[in-house]
């Protein structure tokens, strides 16, 4: 049983803070969220009965109930995907640092939760919104744009969208895009193909793009062999099959995503094409278990944690976001494994660098 001085686990709780105040536990959630409406009498009797038994209270929790402007909201699309797990920790590395708190949102796939959280925050006093979109949808309502111009100050990560917000850290997608169709002329791969995102988000249209473009300069036509499709989906896997069987010479295949790659690659090995030797994979992201498949997947490196670091960094270092747009774009490098480094369809022709 715990007495006074706290719980079961030794932490004072608001009821312990009451009784020794001398107060109703109202009264001291009151006090201790800053609102009015209690006299400094009061006031007094509870602040020095929370220092004396060293009570902290539930930061995260009161910055939901009150928009506390030391909360930083992060929203990202899918927190069991690897990519949004580093970014986050990113983020949070910066915000404990500075004492802040992070509110994590996970909008599960689901635009209708993204909107509502974004319009919720914008309301709010919170120090800023890190956010990192999963279509541009929700950017268009006209709702959530006015919401967002009158609220906090926000910056985007990965995603960078037009007239939205107030800073965007991304990476070079099509430089990263443009190393992978390198790659496959390098290995000697005749005919590519490419699998990627939603067309209507910015960064699958941009890898998309640049692949097809330098591949085509690289003298490998993509042609039509091109699938835009929601990625980590049965209709994305359901897509990127299709193409593949509906074009069986395709030799190497681009995944605009290191999920979409792996789960590809494990239904292609299902089915009798042998990766990487007839077929070449390189995904997107180099999350962390990429090394850890068989064939380990090659992939563009992006810098996970880094993105986040500077996303908070921005929020927390910058007043001047509220000025001219600012965006911030890394470089990434191309990591080769064996789901691409195996490959044994051709020699490899000679290629002017």
């Amino acid at each position: 049983m715990a007495g006074r001085g706290g719980t079961a686990s030794g932490r004072p709780t608001v009821k312990d803070v009451a009784e020794l105040a001398g107060v109703s536990t109202a009264t001291v959630s009151f006090v201790l969220s800053g609102k009015g409406g209690v006299s400094p009498q009061r006031v007094q009797r509870v602040q020095d009965a929370a220092k004396q038994l060293g009570y902290q209270g539930n930061k995260a929790a009161r910055a939901l109930r009150t928009g506390s402007t030391h909360s930083i909201v992060v929203i990202v699309p899918d927190i069991t995907n690897p990519f949004y797990g580093e970014v986050v920790r990113g983020i949070d590395a910066v915000a404990q640092a500075a004492g802040a708190d992070v509110l994590l949102c996970n909008a599960n796939s689901d635009v209708e939760r993204e909107r509502q959280y974004l319009t919720r925050f914008a309301h709010s006093d919170v120090a800023g919104i890190i956010y990192s979109p999963m279509s541009v949808t929700t950017a268009q309502d006209p709702e959530v744009r006015r919401a967002v111009a009158a609220g906090p100050p926000l910056v985007l990560v990965d995603e960078p969208l037009p007239d939205f917000g107030n800073a965007s850290i991304g990476v070079d997608n099509d430089d990263g895009a443009r190393q992978v169709a390198r790659h496959f002329a390098d290995l000697g791969c005749t005919t590519p193909a490419v699998i990627n995102g939603p067309p209507d988000m910015p960064t699958s249209a941009v890898r998309a793009n640049a692949f097809v473009d330098e591949a085509a300069k690289l003298g490998l036509p993509v042609d039509d062999r091109v699938a835009f499709a929601p990625i980590r989906t049965l209709q994305g896997i359901t897509e990127g099959l299709n193409m593949l069987q509906a074009n069986p010479a395709v030799d190497c295949l681009f995944a605009g995503d290191d999920l979409l790659a792996a789960l590809l690659m494990s239904e292609l090995v299902k089915l009798g094409r042998s990766v990487p030797e007839e077929l070449a994979i390189c995904g997107f992201d180099d999350i962390d278990w990429a090394p850890l498949l068989r064939p380990t997947l090659s992939s563009i490196h992006q810098p996970k944690m880094e993105l986040g670091s500077k996303a908070c960094e921005l929020l927390l270092v910058s007043p001047e976001l509220r000025g001219a747009f600012h965006a911030e774009v890394l470089p990434v490098t191309l990591v080769v494994r064996d789901s691409s480094a195996g490959f044994r369809g051709h020699a490899p022709p000679a290629r002017d660098t």
